[in-house]
């Protein structure tokens, strides 16, 4: 028969978080003194994202102030709420009540993170790993760091030799996927392309993972869109320019010799037509609605408006790209 502890426990595993609420509560319900029911109510209250989470945790504080878990919990509380700086001290009091706890040194290199203080949180993060060399949260942790820092190839060193340990980690894929985009960004050709496939399985298998969060479906599309504008906007923009520069070539050297007006006319749609191409080849809609899928380019899925705005943009880029001509022909006539 399982103990309460290990019901409340196999209840938060299986993401039946108000179940775990229930089952917390009948704990402190019967015994009001100990400091762990209050620590599994505020877990539960905090993977139901509900604010009444610190007010639990701190309660688990005030029943064990001498234990580093509850201290832990607080801290991380305060941080999933937005509330870095008045985490920082729980987190500190944590490892200086247990320096062996890994998981006390992971929550407050989380924290200085949080605070941008991103050297700190390397080292907190070494001295937890030290520990614990093969904890997914730690080496994220670093991993994390070193790409703040500015090391993205090292963060991404660090997460894929985590995912030799941890091949279902969903955090340390999304760091992955976010290093190899930054490594993206910072290439050119088909090297980049390439990172940003990279980028673009690990993300995926990120959602794959764990759909309910949000930062790892940014993380997707941002790819994605990133890969677009730099493989299709650059020769949409060339073809833009030598089109309207014929256009305005045409304009300037043939229609002066039949209708000044129509020449003057003529030329500012040149201008117009610029300044629309260009503010059609810089949408991101455009760039998400392109048909690049059979060049292995990294899509996600858009809504039917987006699409269908995507198109009339398109439309927009085409009949930008003709409008100078039209004048021109009606000149000539």
């Amino acid at each position: 028969m399982p103990t309460d502890t290990e019901r409340l426990e196999l209840l938060l595993d299986l993401r039946r978080f108000a179940d775990a609420e229930r089952a917390a509560r009948d704990m402190i319900a019967r015994a009001p003194d100990a400091a762990g029911g209050y620590v599994n109510l505020a877990r539960a209250l905090h993977a139901q994202n509900k604010p009444e989470a610190i007010e639990a945790a701190h309660e688990g504080v005030r029943k064990a102030p001498r234990d580093a878990w509850p201290q832990s919990l607080l801290a991380c509380v305060l941080d999933h709420f937005g509330r870095h700086a008045d985490a920082l001290a729980p987190a500190e009091e944590a490892v200086r009540i247990n320096p062996h706890y890994a998981w006390g040194w992971s929550m407050l290199s989380r924290v200085l993170h949080k605070l941008g203080r991103h050297a700190e949180s390397h080292a907190k993060a070494l001295e937890g790993l030290r520990l614990d060399p093969l904890s997914a949260d730690l080496i994220c942790r670093r991993g994390w760091a070193d790409y703040y820092l500015g090391n993205r190839a090292e963060a991404a060193r660090t997460a894929e030799e985590g995912l030799k340990h941890h091949p279902n980690s969903h955090v340390l894929l999304n760091l992955l996927g976010y290093a190899k985009r930054a490594l993206a960004e910072a290439t050119w050709g088909r090297a980049r392309v390439r990172l940003h496939r990279d980028a673009d399985v690990y993300t995926r298998a990120a959602v794959r993972l764990d759909p309910t969060e949000a930062v790892y479906r940014d993380n997707l599309r941002a790819n994605a869109l990133s890969c677009r504008r730099a493989v299709a906007m650059p020769p949409l923009r060339v073809v833009l320019v030598l089109c309207l520069l014929t256009a305005l070539g045409i304009t300037c050297f043939v229609l002066q010799h039949v209708n000044m007006d129509l020449a003057i006319c003529a030329g500012w749609s040149c201008f117009v037509s610029f300044c629309a191409a260009v503010y059609c080849v810089d949408s991101d809609r455009l760039a998400l609605a392109l048909p690049l899928s059979p060049f292995r380019i990294p899509t996600v899925p858009i809504t039917s408006r987006e699409r269908w705005l995507g198109r009339l943009q398109l439309c927009g880029y085409v009949a930008a790209l003709f409008l100078p001509y039209g004048f021109i022909v009606c000149g000539l006539k």
